[in-house]
């Protein structure tokens, strides 16, 4: 059977689209005094949380699991590996959500602020 493997290289990719997104979002502010209090708070929630967080033990040994044909390994091999994909797309969705949140909250502050 083999081994899964979390790799964090679409992770990062993320994280660096997301800077991106925040960064132009917070441009477009007509305000610079806004916009710069509140890339200020943008940027320490994105320093605080840039992605999903790695597992903390990256390999999922399926070798221990005994009493598998060789075709039955291969298919809880697939069947893990979509698993993972799709749960960890899952979890970067909800985050932009929760970055979609903070920022709007982080905005309104940063115009309380200013005004």
């Amino acid at each position: 059977m083999g081994s899964i493997h979390q790799l964090p290289t679409s992770a990062g990719v993320h994280a660096r689209l997301l800077r991106q997104l925040v960064k132009d979002t917070i441009a477009n502010h007509p305000d610079e005094q806004v916009a710069k209090a509140w890339a200020e708070m943008a940027e320490q929630s994105l320093a605080r949380y840039p992605g999903p967080p790695s597992p903390s033990h990256p390999l999922l040994d399926l070798d221990a699991v005994d009493g598998l044909t060789s075709l039955q390994k291969q298919q809880v091999e697939v069947l893990t590996k979509n698993w993972l994909e799709n749960y960890l797309v899952d979890v970067r969705d909800q985050l932009m959500c929760v970055h979609r949140d903070l920022l709007t909250l982080q905005r309104r502050v940063a115009e309380l602020e200013n005004d």
